[in-house]
């Protein structure tokens, strides 16, 4: 995974590693990932030797269907967000995402008990917490599916928690589907506390480290970048006064074009 940037393909690396031994030690007998899981019920009756599951619940999973879109979706939009923060923070921010989705899957076990007793595992609140986080910072990015969808990764992240929102509903009614909805939920949650300017002063109540602001090099960058547009749109303008539409080049013609359709897309 050569272009995978270290932390993004470190976690990739670490879960394909430790699902293949899950999977021979499950030949020989041995429940290597059950170790390795959160065990809500565990720690609510005082078992100190369930901490580690409260991070380790994040690198285990519990089929090769699960590993797979996992691995699929991280590798696909961790690596932006890699960039966006630097490694060590980038690993930071995977860290808490692990500690507040467990931290959430505690306490609906002790608020509600029943199924989300049951222990947990697995990657899914790390990748919808850069999903997140790519929401956000690029709301308006177009994603394509195989050439047959098309969505805007703000509408391809709201369907994605509005899923699990329904799912989560019929665990609370009694039907769960034994998927941890909620840590996922949890995990996007994390995602945009961790960088939406709307969540700035929940995030000064909380007291969350600044640490987890947008980064300022990503805000510099971005001002250049809107700076520099508008002065190209400037000159672009004053060329049409000048020479009228017929004297723009074809790069001109669709830098304009560019232009008109981000800002429909954020008008609407």
């Amino acid at each position: 995974m050569p272009t995978l940037p270290p932390v993004t393909r470190a976690v990739i690396l670490t879960w394909i590693g430790l699902w293949v031994l899950a999977f021979l030690a499950d030949l020989g007998g041995l429940d290597l990932a059950g170790g390795l899981t959160l065990r809500p019920a565990a720690l609510l009756a005082g078992d100190f030797g369930a901490l580690p599951g409260l991070v380790t619940h994040a690198l285990v999973h519990q089929g090769l269907l699960h590993l797979f879109f996992n691995v699929l979706l991280f590798a696909g939009f961790a690596p932006e967000v890699e960039r966006l923060f630097g490694p060590r923070r980038f690993l930071r921010f995977l860290l808490a995402a692990a500690l507040f989705g467990a931290v959430v899957s505690v306490l609906f076990a002790l608020l509600l008990g029943g199924a989300f007793r049951y222990p947990v595992l697995g990657g899914s609140g790390l990748v919808m917490a850069a999903l997140a986080v790519q929401a956000v910072v690029y709301p308006f990015r177009l994603l394509s599916f195989f050439g047959l969808l098309t969505f805007r990764m703000r509408t391809f992240v709201l369907v994605l928690v509005g899923v699990d929102a329904l799912f989560l509903l019929s665990d609370l009614a009694g039907r769960p589907d034994g998927v941890a909805n909620h840590v996922h939920l949890a995990g996007a949650l994390w995602g945009w506390l961790a960088v939406s300017p709307r969540a700035a002063r929940l995030r000064d109540r909380l007291r969350l480290p600044r640490a987890l602001d947008v980064p300022a090099a990503w805000q510099r960058r971005r001002a250049r970048k809107r700076a520099d547009e508008e002065r190209e749109l400037d000159r672009i303008l004053g060329k049409i006064s000048r020479e009228g539409l017929q004297g723009l080049t074809p790069g001109e013609r669709r830098f304009l074009e560019r232009r008109s359709k981000r800002k429909e897309g954020s008008g609407r």
